[in-house]
């Protein structure tokens, strides 16, 4: 078997050969959209309504540009009611799951951080950076990990950056 894989960088790539599959470019877009803000803004609209109603995928991707975006929620929301004018309220269902997730995981961040500072001191910022960054799976397992650990090695399961 072959195991090659294939890295392509999509910045380089003009939006519209990202994917010729409508829900498979709106992943490569929103994913694009993180690094280069203008341009994500301007497709926001176009990569929302790329996605199919109701999927998993709508719900991740939502999330994911809630969480790595820097965008307003009215902003979001816009986008969302030009995208799906048709869903209405499933349209605030998708913002309100997506801002309820990236509010959870911003609070268990802060309390992991303010638990790591009373037990080991001053954090470094690229500790705080991680935790920050970090997806809620993460920061559960780090937070599970907290209670028994004696280094900020033992919490993170190895070196910690």
């Amino acid at each position: 078997m072959d195991y090659t894989t294939c890295l392509l960088n999509l910045g380089a790539m003009p939006y519209n050969e990202l994917s010729s599959e409508p829900a498979l470019w709106a992943g490569f877009a929103a994913l694009r959209g993180a690094f280069r803000p203008e341009e994500g803004e301007a497709n926001l609209a176009a990569i929302l309504r790329k996605l199919p109603d109701g999927s998993v995928l709508e719900k991740q991707v939502a999330a994911y540009i809630i969480g790595k975006w820097n965008i307003r929620p009215r902003e979001l929301r816009a986008a969302l009611i030009e995208a799906k004018p048709e869903r209405g309220e499933a349209n605030m269902g998708l913002l309100a799951e997506g801002l309820k997730a990236e509010g959870v995981a911003e609070g268990v961040a802060g309390m992991l951080k303010r638990q790591l500072q009373r037990r080991f001191g001053p954090l470094s910022e690229s500790v705080q950076s991680r935790i920050e960054q970090a997806p809620i799976e993460d920061l559960e397992a780090w937070s599970e990990r907290f209670v028994g650990a004696s280094s900020l090695e033992a919490v993170f399961g190895g070196a910690q950056r």
